[in-house]
């Protein structure tokens, strides 16, 4: 049955017309999302390096009052051999900073940095992504430089570069949230349909 208008013009029936404007509402832009991915890339590569030489300088310094020395962490060819190298490899992270920013940047872009979009507001899925990212990067790439050693010293150095890089992506993951705010963001938008 035709509906007619106000000067008594039939209206067209269209599925439009019978929607809610709430109910086709558009995805909102979700604002600091490049901000927090950029700041977290750089916090990133300079965590992992701060993170790493604090646990030399704290295993250097513990070895040295036990009347020890780390030249046989470092020359060995065990597990500790490669933990100890997957520290050095990692304090030196500033080192390759032109190379590691970008692919961090890349990295957390099209993970965290999708999840606003996607409605995505609880903070335990940005920890717990960037966390796995950060363990994927600085486990991966410093454990490359053991595989020539032994099967043993390369755990090592996956297992300690991983655990350097999942506390820096821990830190990193925080630190999204508190630059982005997805679910205040969230939250407001929804507010705004209503």
């Amino acid at each position: 049955m035709p509906s007619f208008g106000s000067n008594g013009a039939v209206l067209r029936e269209t599925n439009e017309a019978t929607t809610r404007d709430y109910g086709t509402a558009a995805p909102t832009k979700i604002k600091r999302v490049l901000l927090g991915v950029f700041l977290c890339g750089i916090a990133a590569s300079l965590l992992v390096a701060l993170i790493a030489g604090i646990a030399l300088f704290g295993i250097t310094i513990t070895t040295e009052i036990a009347g020890s020395t780390t030249y046989g962490m470092s020359s060995g060819d065990g597990f500790l051999a490669g933990a100890f190298l997957s520290l050095a490899f990692c304090s030196l992270n500033w080192f390759v900073f032109y190379i590691v920013v970008p692919v961090t940047w890349i990295l957390l872009a099209f993970s965290i940095g999708r999840f606003p979009r996607r409605g995505i507001g609880r903070p335990a899925a940005y920890v717990r992504w960037s966390a796995i990212w950060g363990a994927a990067l600085a486990g991966g790439v410093s454990s490359l430089f053991t595989l020539n050693i032994s099967l043993t010293a390369w755990l090592g150095a996956l297992i300690t570069g991983g655990s350097v890089g999942a506390l820096a992506g821990i830190i990193c993951g925080w630190l999204f949230i508190a630059i982005v705010r997805p679910a205040r963001q969230l939250a407001d938008s929804t507010a705004d349909v209503f």
